[in-house]
Parts: structure tokens; sequence; C-alpha cells
């Protein structure tokens, strides 16, 4: 998908109009269908921008839990937001690039990574 920053990633998580096709972006229920996660899974999602993906994949994992890390506190806060509405208590949030993560070995099941 790219890199957006926090004032233009609106842009990218538009859904799907008559002038966009459907299928340019994975509806996020079909992306957190395709993890095939258990619902203990604990995930890391990286670059989570506003969380466009992050509710459909922690309401997968109800005993899990979902790490959203960004370099962009902006989109953490955009994502928080968005999942503080859903009532969703099993999602951490960190400022974090992939080469300083928040995690320890062996402490995840799964890091989805997009695909260029």
């Amino acid at each position: 998908m790219g890199i957006f920053g926090h004032c233009a990633v609106g842009l990218a998580a538009k859904p799907a109009t008559p002038k966009v096709p459907l299928g340019v972006l994975l509806s996020p229920e079909r992306l957190a269908e395709r993890l095939e996660l258990n619902e203990a899974a604990r995930v890391l999602e990286l670059g989570p921008g506003p969380g466009y993906f992050s509710r459909a994949v922690a309401r997968r994992i109800p005993r899990g839990y979902l790490m959203l890390a960004d370099l962009q506190r902006e989109m953490l806060q955009k994502a928080s937001t968005k999942l503080a509405r859903s009532g969703l208590g099993n999602v951490g949030f960190a400022q974090a690039n992939g080469s300083a993560l928040p995690v320890h070995s062996g402490e995840l099941t799964l890091v989805p990574l997009p695909r260029q």
C-alpha cells in the first residue's frame, strides 16, 4: 500500500465506490478470515495506520491479543479512537518501527505483512 502521512491516510482507507472497483483494497473482514487465526492468537500489526483492518482482526481473537505498532503517534491515536468505539479490550498500542519491536521472541502467533 505504501507510506501515508496521518493527514492523507483517509485516501487509502476509503471504502469502495462506483468509481473505485471492488477488490482494490481487501475488506477488513476478508483479511481477518484469510489469516486463519484461532481465538487465542497473539498478533502484531506493524504499520496499522488508522486501524482499517485492526477491528476485524481483534474481533477474530477474543481470547487473544492484538498489538498495533506504528512509527506515527497520530496513526496510533486514530486507531485507538476507532477501536475504543468498538469496545474491544484485547488491543495494545506502541510507537515503534520494524527494527525495534515492542515484543519478545516467541511472544506472537502471527505477524501479518502487507504485500507490495
